[in-house]
């Protein structure tokens, strides 16, 4: 689902690891090291804007975000409290 593309310095980000894609391993939490792909929808919405969610989690849960908010709506098992 995401592409590659290069910082506007050329340079990689040093704090970074390779941006995330659906294959890459969760880098932390109670999912790490499942596929991101396999990682709940909700789980991800928990930790968006979270101040300790890795920076590159949050990149992925930005330019995904369409596809966990379908999730979201889909599910009648959970509710908005949770």
């Amino acid at each position: 689902m995401l592409n590659k593309r290069p910082t506007t310095t050329g340079k990689k980000d040093f704090f970074s690891m390779a941006e995330l894609t659906d294959k890459s391993p969760m880098p932390q939490g109670k999912f790490k090291g499942q596929a991101m792909e396999n990682v709940p929808y909700w789980h991800l919405l928990w930790l968006d804007g979270k101040p300790f969610c890795n920076r590159d989690v949050q990149k992925y849960i930005d330019e995904n975000r369409d596809v966990l908010e379908i999730e979201k709506k889909r599910d009648k098992y959970r509710n908005d409290n949770e």
